[in-house]
């Protein structure tokens, strides 16, 4: 009787250690995926998994921060803003990022002096701060006589090309008299130092 009680005792541990390996390489298997999405910024699909994950585990600081930017990437504030909420008083932080993310959270759910707060966290903590140190310097172009180059890409290909072709359309529309000239920008170009050559256009 002992021996076959025994029998069953370690039968009832394979069956659980089976069945908690089976378990973790599941997860393993869901956060491998999750990652590889994530990192090809599929984030729809991304989030699946990583729901999944945090369904079986919600401890999981790195997958929470990674649904948080998922819900952000995907024009969802609220629900970013839900995961990142369980990070942010965390004393060391899982991304340097978080609480700029948080603050981009609730400005979008219109908590605009909480997202000023976290906002000067983050400028005090971002190590790209430094990055704003150097003043941008806008491009003269009167300096610059590219024409031959510019002429030479219309023998080119691709974007070389579309160059050339651009000016040579620019050249027709100056010339002729009765052209309506639209000038078209992105404001980021003229903050990225191409203020100075839109004046000389103009």
């Amino acid at each position: 009787m002992l021996k076959v009680t025994q029998k069953y005792i370690y039968l009832l541990f394979l069956v659980i250690f089976i069945h908690n390996y089976s378990y973790a390489q599941k997860i393993k298997i869901l956060e491998q995926s999750a990652d590889s999405l994530f990192k090809n910024s599929d984030y729809a699909n991304a989030q699946t998994y990583l729901l999944q994950v945090f369904e079986k585990d919600s401890t999981k600081k790195d997958v929470i921060y990674k649904l948080g930017i998922c819900y952000l990437k995907q024009y969802q504030p609220q629900q970013a803003q839900r995961f990142f909420s369980k990070l942010i008083n965390e004393t060391n932080l899982i991304n340097d990022e978080l609480y700029f993310n948080y603050g981009l959270c609730l400005k979008s759910n219109g908590k605009y002096k909480e997202a000023k707060k976290y906002f000067e966290k983050s400028s005090k903590k971002s190590k790209k701060k430094n990055l704003l140190k150097d003043t941008i310097k806008h491009v003269d172009i009167k300096k610059i006589n590219s024409t031959e180059i510019v002429e030479s890409m219309k023998d080119m290909s691709f974007t070389a090309r579309d160059l050339a072709r651009a000016t040579e359309i620019y050249k027709k529309m100056i010339a002729d008299k009765n052209c309506t000239i639209v000038l078209s920008l992105a404001g980021s170009t003229s903050a990225a130092g191409c203020m100075q050559i839109y004046v000389d256009m103009v």
